[in-house]
């Protein structure tokens, strides 16, 4: 999974994305109307791959398309999930 476009979308931030999945925080890209799940799916597997393969579980916390009607992945410590409803 390429990870230019999470650094061209959030630049300087990407530290903090970073230091977000290693400390175990929630991390969530959330979408909009205007930008398609796809993209907030890549955004999803990008910060994942930050720290991916030197961190082998980081990729198990992931959910790049979480919804409303599943929300098990709220029971993950840690986890970085990406939603298009802004709810």
């Amino acid at each position: 999974v390429p990870i230019t476009p999470l650094l061209r979308i959030f630049r300087e931030n990407v530290m903090i994305i970073f230091t977000a999945i290693l400390l175990e925080k929630r991390v969530m890209f959330v979408g909009n109307k205007d930008i398609p799940a796809g993209d907030v799916c890549g955004m999803v597997l990008a910060a994942c791959s930050l720290l991916s393969p030197p961190f082998p579980l980081v990729p198990m916390r992931a959910f790049p398309y979480a919804n409303l009607n599943d929300l098990s992945f709220l029971e993950v410590c840690g986890y970085v999930a990406g939603v298009t409803n802004p709810m």
